[in-house]
């Protein structure tokens, strides 16, 4: 009887050792390029938010639309909706523009592209009066025109932020 040592290779599930850690070394390096690209998508899009944000308060026509807005609100007129009427005074104006930067946020933090929690940060309080200010202006809007969708996701992000109110610091 002739024996020969013939070492037979250690398999799992009919694979050997050495597929089987070369397979988890690529599902490894294959999850940690995921989680990278996450991290890195995460980073560029808080990064962007912050640019929009400063670009924001740096804009001139929207500071001075700001200043109207702020204007009523210290006038204490909680319904914008009576300058529906006149589309051609400084207050429709500021209204309109007001609406189209909100509805610009909004959608940019429905879609990901904004990093909702740094803007909710930088524009809660001042959001929130303007939505309940301007809440009753979009109604009216909307049935003047017919259309149910004007500024439809700045109405989601000031129900959005109302249902669910910035967290006090401690």
């Amino acid at each position: 009887m002739n024996q020969t040592s013939i070492t037979e290779p250690i398999k799992y599930l009919g694979e050997t050792l050495g597929f089987w850690i070369q397979t988890g070394a690529l599902v490894i390096s294959a999850i940690a390029a995921v989680a990278i690209i996450w991290a890195n998508y995460r980073s560029e899009c808080r990064r962007h938010t912050i640019e929009v944000g400063k670009e924001l308060i740096r804009d001139r026509e929207i500071a001075e639309m700001r200043k109207i807005i702020v204007a009523l609100h210290d006038k204490e007129q909680h319904n914008f909706a009576r300058y529906l009427d006149n589309r051609e005074s400084p207050e429709y104006q500021a209204i309109m523009k007001t609406l189209n930067n909100y509805e610009f946020l909004a959608i940019g933090i429905r879609t990901g592209a904004f990093d909702e929690k740094i803007l909710k940060e930088m524009y809660y309080s001042i959001l929130i009066r303007d939505w309940d200010a301007l809440n009753p202006f979009v109604n009216e809007l909307r049935n003047q025109v017919k259309v149910s969708t004007i500024f439809q996701e700045f109405e989601w992000l000031g129900k959005r932020w109302k249902k669910k109110a910035l967290a006090k610091n401690s």
